[in-house]
């Protein structure tokens, strides 16, 4: 898993996706990222998927703004017949400001097709120490 710290945030989650996608052996035709965000109880997150319709999958990203530490990302990738692709859940220990990414394969190391269509489901839990952990998904379309 790779942490990287984005200051300052313009233009970076391009930068992050591209070169990320290339250290994790992306196509080079990899397309996107398709981005969304989602925010509840005054947290948010911003997510984004690297995926080349026609060819593969090849990294995710999201970056929690709010919570506490031990946040953690659930990720579905369905296609558009809602069937489940690949699906990923990071350990409790999610910092907000801090840019996580996660290649996008099967656990043999295949890599997975990529379709106009697809989406991947991120769904976010906020950790709040005593209190019930808020939680709110976003949605990346591949189009």
């Amino acid at each position: 898993m790779n942490k990287i710290k984005l200051v300052p945030r313009a233009g970076i989650p391009l930068l992050v996706a591209a070169v990320l996608g290339v250290a994790f052996g992306a196509p080079a035709a990899a397309s996107g990222p398709y981005f969304d965000e989602c925010s509840t109880g005054g947290y948010r997150v911003e997510v984004w998927a690297v995926a080349d319709p026609g060819f593969y999958w090849s990294t995710v990203h999201y970056e929690f703004f709010g919570g506490g530490d031990e946040s953690n990302m659930n990720i579905r990738i369905y296609n558009d017949d809602n069937d489940l692709l690949w699906s990923w859940n990071s350990p409790d220990n999610r910092e907000p400001g801090m840019t996580y990414s996660q290649p996008v394969r099967r656990s043999n190391g295949a890599l997975i097709p990529a379709h106009a269509g697809d989406r991947a489901d991120f769904t976010a839990i906020f950790d709040r120490p005593i209190w019930s952990d808020p939680r709110c998904t976003a949605t990346a379309i591949v189009d």
